[in-house]
């Protein structure tokens, strides 16, 4: 199957994002929390701490911004959407906080895209019908959207 030219044109302006060294990997796992707790103060939820939460989320960044098998994330992912929305998959399905994690995956992986300069034009509607990434995200966890159809999603979004 050819590969589609808006997909091409994101590989060079929008590439995945990998960290090279353990500070950066651990700063951002950090974010990570702190989203995460920042949803939970600003939106409410079940503050249940499961205990595990800090390997956890380590777990789901490494598998989306470090090298595994001999495979960067640029072999793995064909630009930044690709790897935003296999990091939003893998955390709500992984699901390490008690609640918010669909909140936190979809927050961190709007911020991986605007970190490459990307901007989007996504409905952010209070009511969660009239809400692309409300729609998005429950699709996701539900099963009904796939990681590689949320990619595609942002990608037709998005805009220098």
């Amino acid at each position: 199957m050819p590969e589609l030219p808006e997909r091409s044109k994101w590989q060079q302006e929008a590439p995945p994002i990998e960290f090279a060294n353990e500070p950066d990997f651990l700063a951002f796992v950090q974010t990570v929390l702190d989203a995460h707790m920042e949803e939970m103060t600003k939106h409410g939820g079940y503050a249940i701490e499961k205990g595990d939460e800090g390997p956890r989320v380590q777990s789901v960044v490494a598998s989306t911004f470090l090298s595994s098998f001999g495979q960067s994330p640029a072999d793995r992912f064909a630009d930044i959407f690709d790897q935003a929305a296999a990091f939003a998959y893998y955390l709500v399905r992984d699901h390490p906080f008690g609640d918010g994690n669909k909140r936190t995956a979809i927050r961190i992986a709007l911020a991986m895209v605007g970190l490459r300069g990307v901007k989007l034009n996504i409905s952010d509607s209070p009511n969660p019908w009239q809400n692309d990434l409300y729609q998005w995200i429950e699709a996701l966890v539900s099963g009904e959207l796939t990681q590689e159809a949320l990619a595609a999603n942002l990608r037709g979004r998005a805009h220098s």
